[in-house]
């Protein structure tokens, strides 16, 4: 650990800043960031500068001009843009130049008509060098429309002989065997028999080869892998992952972040130690700009690693908030969603200072990354309330050109931090919704059309059409494997959303089938934690503090009932029975009776009947503790069924010897008789409730 935070030393840290070429006062004299960086010249009194300050990386001098066409490579069905985006990043700075395949991709190809020697006694006669030097030379190239030229009708490609004699090549000839087929015609299947048998042959010699190669030339290879879109399926990807996890000491800071673009590929960190990992970019991070670190966000971000070290994170921060004028947005929401998924609720004062810097400048952000900084304090449960009213309004105005995933998070931030934007908000997402260009995104994510109708529930606004497409026998007909993959969640939401209705539209009555519903309820339904279960979590063992205090106070545990009420809530709630002075009353057996998967109604003319709702951490947010929207929805809709609710905060419950006091106090302050539910069955829908 001390020679850990001896890294950390702001000495060190300012020999290293002042050391690195890239990081100059003058700004028109920017030295190429590469593994051949000239010794630095002594600068005379220079003022210190913040750490981390990022000066725009130099152009390269001359661009390569690319010979290979523009289409959709070989077994590429979609653009990836956060990958594009990062490799064309790496592709714009010096340091990567021998490590990318432009480079061995930018020679000329010969005429396609030209005469290869040989070719008439057929490919599998020749040596291994005339079969690569045909491969170079009928390389098909683009015209500037990006259309290939017709391949020649028996390429080698085609032949066994090529794949079959791989060994007999040297690295070199692998690299051009790799860089004629990034050449070849675009738009072929990765399993197409040709192209098929030669890139699994010089995968398989890759991998065998992997261990002499230096860093430099395994990147480039895994490059080239990339270039040919079929990284995923090589296993070369997986064991480079392997190879340079355990070297990371031994990686240029360009190489660390090439690396970790491979990581962002595989969606997983391979056997490096995530420690020595966040390490080595802690000392790589003054070197890299700000770009850099947003390609080494993506690949935390995309393996779902949250940052670790303290440390990382504060680094992360200062490089985003001194450089966020000049980083490109790409990387602005790759630092944010990185951040929502590390700074622990812990230490909620990072993001606060995230939000204060980037609140200022978000007239000038694009709709994604102020969709990002408004999701940024969700995951830790940080409200800022200038950010969300600000930011809603931005995006109000832009519900046409945002995604239908995006409308789903804007919908959850309002719902989450208890934001009402105002009625016409709510007209105008459920208006985009219904319109016909969301068609097939409705069809393409019906999980995120049936989060969006949650959360315009909670601000009692329901689309009668949209409701009825998705709480019904069809919509659960068509949910597959695929669908349940993606989205784990599903079957849960689409039930708790089906009891929801059911309890705030009197008259609304669900499609879904009985036995769906109850097999879903009763399968996301937590335990009733019990005096002596083992392993409690801290809510369980406050919900227990909450029952016995109660019971010491109202007469005994028969006057005391944890169940849930409300089935489609994950956890339990405690239920008591007061008479007309506030005494405890036992609780009938005909209560406790009642269904499992229905909600409990108090029975009529017994006393007044309290829900105690214990409040844990994910029920407030962390900064200002005041509860979230999903926690006040089941409030509300305990009021629904007919109880008193007496919520009691986890925040209020800690001081052992003032609870008893306390739940006495909390009692008393309840109104007699109980409030009667909002609407009787069958009744009118309640005047906040808006039918669409």
């Amino acid at each position: 650990m001390a020679s850990h935070r001896a890294w950390l030393s702001a000495a060190q840290l300012s020999r290293q800043f002042f050391q690195s070429a890239r990081y100059v006062r003058p700004t028109n004299s920017v030295v190429n960031d590469s593994s051949e960086r000239p010794a630095p010249a002594p600068h005379p009194a220079v003022s210190l500068l913040p750490l981390f300050t990022c000066v725009p990386p130099p152009p390269l001098s001359a661009p390569v001009k690319r010979r290979f066409s523009t289409a959709l490579p070989r077994g590429k069905k979609y653009h990836e843009a956060e990958n594009e985006f990062a490799h064309e990043v790496m592709s714009s700075l010096p340091a990567y130049r021998r490590t990318l395949h432009y480079h061995v991709l930018g020679g000329e190809a010969a005429p396609l008509d030209a005469p290869v020697r040989g070719q008439q006694a057929g490919w599998a006669a020749q040596t291994a060098a005339t079969l690569v030097s045909a491969m170079r030379r009928l390389q098909v190239s683009g015209d500037e429309a990006g259309a290939a030229a017709p391949a020649p009708a028996e390429p080698p490609a085609a032949d066994p002989a090529l794949a079959s004699r791989c060994a007999q090549y040297s690295d070199d000839q692998i690299v051009c065997l790799l860089a004629a087929l990034c050449s070849w015609p675009p738009g072929g299947q990765p399993d197409e028999l040709s192209f098929r048998r030669l890139w699994q042959a010089l995968d398989g010699e890759c991998c065998r080869r992997l261990a002499r190669w230096d860093a430099e030339r395994a990147l480039l290879v895994a490059d080239l892998w990339y270039r040919l879109q079929v990284s995923r399926l090589t296993q070369y990807s997986g064991h480079l992952l392997e190879h340079l996890g355990r070297r990371l000491g031994q990686l240029s800071p360009s190489q660390l972040v090439q690396y970790l673009f491979f990581v962002n590929l595989s969606r997983r960190l391979g056997g490096v130690k995530q420690v020595d990992l966040e390490r080595k970019i802690l000392q790589c991070l003054p070197l890299l700009s700000v770009d850099e670190l947003g390609i080494i966000c993506m690949s935390f971000f995309k393996t779902q690693t949250p940052l670790q070290l303290d440390e990382l994170v504060d680094a992360v921060v200062y490089k985003l908030l001194s450089c966020v004028e000049t980083a490109k947005p790409e990387t602005v929401c790759a630092v944010l969603k990185l951040l929502r998924l590390s700074v622990p609720a812990r230490r909620w004062q990072v993001l606060e200072r995230v939000y204060d810097r980037l609140l200022p400048l978000v007239d000038g952000f694009n709709s994604l990354v102020q969709l990002h900084l408004l999701l940024l304090g969700t995951q830790a449960l940080v409200h800022h309330p200038a950010a969300v009213v600000r930011i809603t309004a931005h995006l109000h105005g832009q519900l046409a050109n945002i995604r239908l995933k995006d409308i789903e998070r804007l919908l959850f931030v309002t719902m989450l931090f208890n934001f009402d934007p105002g009625v016409a908000f709510f007209d105008d997402v459920v208006s985009d919704l219904r319109s016909e260009r969301r068609v097939e995104e409705r069809k393409k994510y019906p999980k995120c059309l049936m989060s969006c109708l949650m959360y315009l529930a909670y601000h009692r606004v329901y689309p009668a059409d949209l409701i009825a497409t998705v709480v019904s026998p069809s919509f659960v007909s068509s949910i597959n494997d695929s669908m349940l993959s993606s989205y784990s969640g599903l079957e849960r939401e689409l039930t708790a959303l089906s009891c929801t209705l059911e309890l705030e539209l009197p008259g609304f009555v669900s499609e879904l089938p009985k036995e769906y519903r109850q097999k879903h309820l009763k399968k996301h339904m937590a335990r009733v934690p019990r005096p002596g279960t083992g392993r409690l979590t801290f809510a369980e063992n406050t919900q227990l503090a909450v029952r016995a205090t109660l019971a010491e106070l109202l007469g005994g545990p028969d006057r005391v009932a944890a169940l849930h009420v409300l089935p489609h809530f994950v956890t339990p709630d405690i239920v008591v029975c007061l008479d007309s002075s506030g005494r405890g009353l036992v609780l009938p057996p005909a209560y406790i009776r009642q269904p499992a998967l229905a909600a409990k109604r108090p029975l009529p003319g017994l006393g007044h009947w309290v829900c105690v709702v214990v409040g844990g951490r994910s029920c407030y947010t962390r900064n200002d503790q005041h509860p979230v929207g999903n926690f006040l929805m089941r409030l509300r809709q305990l009021q629904l069924v007919g109880y008193s609710v007496l919520e009691v905060p986890w925040y209020e419950f800690q001081d052992k010897s003032h609870r008893l006091g306390y739940l006495r106090r909390k009692l008393q302050q309840l109104s007699v008789p109980p409030p009667v539910p909002l609407t009787p069955p069958g009744g009118s829908p309640p005047r906040a409730a808006r039918l669409r």
